[in-house]
């Protein structure tokens, strides 16, 4: 199947950065256009060389799709090698584990998280887990600036072109470089969607999770508070009940030494009436040796039950308080299985929220890592996207670049070549002046060059004599090229006249 051929123009009339569509008459008008004000500047013609053929030679770049979306430009002459190295991560077993979390409760769903995160960041880092790709892409241009160069010619060219001489070709298989290409793309876009829907089945599996812990420490709390609540009335009842026990033992205790207290109060009352009765003898001065001694026997005698109602009295307060000591121990034990349990409520709530804290910091960082991953590899994506031009509205195909092929000859006979890249022209005019300015395509110099190695020989330089646009069939062509580019104001009417002059004689001579 023979391959469409699509010329671009050898000049491009430039207004800012868009080139102005032209048909043939006028590019071939800027090309004596430029060729005369190169003479003008003494660069093309000397007393020892004139031009004997100008031709445009056509390099030849091949524009393939890829991917129906993206066009590859391959140079077959040149041949450049674009290679790149793609680490793919075999991300299979990870899913598989990935979606086991959705069984998972508790510190094991935590602990797998950091599992997955440890061999995805090996993978990251190490490239443990990876398969290696190398790719040579023998052929596909990826020199920036040329591209840039051909994002904006390939949108001029069109079916028709000045004659000229096609650069053949080199053997290329662009049927691998498409291969190669959309490989890459394939492989990184499935590396890219599986790492997104691992992120997605994260936050999936995570929000269930947490919703599933949530509603067990719900159902846990509410169980420690009915406990707590149970154990505060059972707690409360048990203190009661000590109470009144202690009060009955209190009361038993006073009942016990009851009757001997009654006793020593009532002897002792009964002594201390007699006490009164000696005492006041005394003091009248009318008590016997015997009443003084029966005084100081009863004085002792008091005191003795004094003593023993004060001993019964102490008794009774240490039985009583070790019966208060064993109640509030027994008390105190019960009181303290209530702060327990309130404190083990505490504690629940606590480990929840540290547990949930641990459990987003992991799963945070497993998605930084997921992202690196996905980071790494739209990186080499994007370098590769970026060597591709979108498709030109004319398709696939040929599109042949033309430079500027000028042949020169001696008085003796010796002949020379230059190659001149692709010219613009820009143009642009004020109110008080016009101005033109020609620039040779320098981002294409070093295909001039491979093309001045490859044509700089007999054969070619015959070939070129062979479509010379140098000659008398051209000049009405080109004259009618000159008048449109005077109408737009490009050159002046006394321009166009000195080239057409000068192109003139460069064919008579």
């Amino acid at each position: 199947m023979t391959q469409q051929q699509y010329y671009i123009p050898a000049v491009l009339i430039m207004t800012g950065e868009k080139p102005i569509e032209h048909e043939l008459d006028s590019v071939l008008a800027c090309i004596y256009y430029y060729l005369v004000t190169k003479h003008r500047e003494g660069l093309i013609v000397s007393a020892r060389k004139r031009i004997k053929a100008i031709s445009i030679l056509y390099y030849p770049f091949n524009i393939i799709d890829v991917h129906g979306k993206y066009a590859a430009v391959i140079d077959a002459i040149t041949k450049p090698v674009y290679t790149t190295v793609f680490d793919k991560p075999i991300l299979e077993d990870i899913v598989d584990r990935l979606n086991a979390l959705g069984e998972m409760r508790g510190q094991a769903f935590i602990e797998e998280i950091s599992n997955i995160k440890n061999l995805l960041e090996a993978m990251y880092s190490e490239k443990e887990g990876t398969v290696t790709r190398r790719y040579e892409i023998r052929g596909l241009v990826y020199n920036k600036n040329v591209l840039d160069e051909l994002r904006v010619l390939v949108n001029t060219a069109s079916q028709k072109g000045l004659p000229g001489l096609v650069i053949p070709e080199k053997s290329i298989d662009t049927n691998e470089v498409k291969h190669l290409l959309e490989e890459i793309l394939d492989e990184t876009s499935k590396v890219i969607d599986q790492l997104t829907s691992m992120m997605n089945s994260l936050d999936q599996h995570y929000a269930r999770w947490r919703k599933q812990i949530e509603v067990e420490h719900e159902v846990k709390k509410k169980e420690l508070e009915k406990e707590v609540e149970s154990i505060k009335l059972v707690i409360q009842k048990r203190i009661e009940e000590y109470e009144a026990r202690l009060e009955i033992e209190k009361s038993r205790i006073d009942e016990k030494y009851s009757m001997e207290e009654k006793e020593l109060l009532d002897k002792i009352r009964s002594l201390e009436e007699r006490i009164e009765v000696l005492r006041r003898k005394v003091e009248e001065g009318i008590a016997r040796e015997e009443d003084r001694i029966e005084l100081k026997k009863l004085v002792r005698e008091r005191k003795r039950l004094e003593k023993r109602l004060e001993s019964i009295k102490r008794i009774k307060n240490k039985q009583k308080r070790a019966i208060e000591t064993k109640i509030q121990r027994i008390i105190g034990a019960e009181t303290m299985r209530q702060k327990y349990l309130e404190k083990e409520l505490e504690r629940y709530g606590r480990e929840l929220d540290k547990m949930v804290t641990k459990a987003s910091y992991e799963v945070e960082d497993l998605k930084r890592t997921i992202n690196k991953l996905i980071e790494q590899t739209m990186e080499l994506r994007k370098r590769v996207t970026s060597i591709l031009l979108e498709l030109p509205s004319l398709g696939v195909g040929k599109y042949l670049v033309p430079f500027i092929a000028i042949l020169y000859t001696t008085p003796e006979g010796i002949e020379s070549l230059d190659i001149i890249p692709l010219v613009k022209i820009y143009a642009s005019k004020t109110m008080f002046s016009r101005q033109t300015k020609i620039i040779e395509t320098q981002t294409l110099a070093s295909r001039a060059l491979r093309l001045k190695s490859i044509v700089n020989t007999t054969e070619y330089r015959k070939m070129i004599l062979t479509v010379n646009l140098l000659d008398k069939k051209y000049l009405d062509t080109a004259s009618r090229g000159f008048e449109k580019l005077v109408k737009e104001d490009i050159i002046s009417s006394g321009e166009a006249y000195e080239s057409l002059s000068l192109i003139e004689s460069y064919i008579e001579s």
